[in-house]
């Protein structure tokens, strides 16, 4: 049975560096059915060059003025080819090698919603705490996981996509009425 592919958008503003850091953690994935995509917005620091370099690996990319970050996310929601989607923003990690190899073998076909844990590492200190999942019963107060450690389904993301008029909130605003 073929497993699905998995859509990993990254958003980017002026960051090559983390950009670099999360593009290699795309591609060290041992899973290899996944696309990549980059939406900058409009950076001027060393983020396309880096772009330009990794661009074998990249599915699609684009770089402009956006209207933030959700807007960036609904731009790169809109060329996502793959079931799954997961937003891995410049900086982010994917943990291991192994991640989306594990999470898409127990993926189910029916669930249009996966979520988990998410390790936070703080590079100044070298201090690194686990986030967990809280249970969805805590759902009313406040989104119970992290947008990195989120698989939505593709078809799912483009129905609701992101609502504009949340500066700051719109991923949960999404996610709670799906719950």
């Amino acid at each position: 049975m073929a497993l699905p592919t998995v859509s990993i958008i990254t958003v980017n503003f002026n960051d090559g560096i983390g950009l670099e850091r999360t593009i290699q953690s795309v591609i060290g994935q041992s899973y290899q059915d996944w696309e990549l995509i980059i939406q900058d917005g409009g950076s001027n620091d060393n983020s396309l060059p880096i772009i330009h370099q990794y661009a074998s690996h990249i599915a699609q990319w684009d770089s402009g003025q956006d209207e933030g970050i959700y807007d960036a996310m609904n731009k790169g929601i809109k060329k996502a080819k793959g079931t799954w989607l997961i937003f891995m923003n410049a900086g982010d990690e994917i943990a291991s090698p192994e991640v989306l190899e594990k999470v898409m073998q127990q993926a189910q076909k029916d669930a249009d919603f996966l979520y988990g844990h998410t390790e936070i590492h703080y590079p100044d200190s070298g201090f690194t705490r686990l986030q967990t999942a809280s249970p969805l019963a805590t759902f009313w107060k406040r989104l119970p996981f992290v947008h990195q450690s989120m698989l939505v389904k593709s078809a799912l993301m483009r129905e609701k996509m992101y609502d504009l008029s949340f500066s700051l909130c719109a991923d949960f605003a999404f996610a709670y009425p799906c719950y």
